[in-house]
């Protein structure tokens, strides 16, 4: 099994970061963009995915291979995601990827589309939804891959199951 912790919009609150990064113990942390850290703290991530925040690191997409999901993690900005979801949509078919990660709205969702997920695990700073700011916890097994949105805190607010 391969556990990833999936976090986006950090926008320099770097204690919160911290917090997360000490509760959870994975494999694998994938920022999802505009984190504006220390250079000590983008050490400890492993993927890191550049938003739209000023000198933000990081590369516009990554798609990694598990067991037997293929995922993409992008920020969203580059596909347009305040606007619509054909953007995302276009990027998961075009990797033939089964979910898709991204951020940019501050808002947390689960959303099946045909093919796949597209998910946003919300944010570090300033929620934009009805959750509270969190992250995702994501863990992949041979056939199927669970995913907890979880508060700043570590308090599970939502659980999805993915199955192949």
């Amino acid at each position: 099994m391969k556990s990833l912790l999936i976090i986006s919009d950090v926008h320099g609150y770097e204690d919160r970061l911290k917090r997360v990064l000490e509760i959870e113990t994975v494999d694998m942390v994938v920022s999802l963009g505009d984190l504006e850290v220390s250079k000590e703290t983008q050490a400890q991530l492993d993927i890191l995915i550049h938003g739209n925040a000023y000198l933000d690191p990081g590369e516009a997409k990554h798609v990694l291979d598990t067991e037997a999901f293929r995922i993409v993690f992008t920020h969203g900005h580059h596909e347009h995601v305040n606007r619509s979801d054909h953007g995302l949509y276009r990027l998961l078919k075009a990797h033939q990827a089964d979910l898709l990660f991204h951020g940019h709205t501050h808002a947390a969702r689960i959303s099946e589309v045909q093919g796949g997920w597209l998910i946003n695990p919300g944010a570090v700073s300033h929620s934009r939804s009805s959750f509270p700011e969190s992250y995702g916890l994501l863990e992949v097994s041979e056939n199927e891959a669970t995913l907890t949105l979880k508060s700043v805190i570590g308090q599970p607010l939502k659980t999805h199951r993915f199955v192949k």
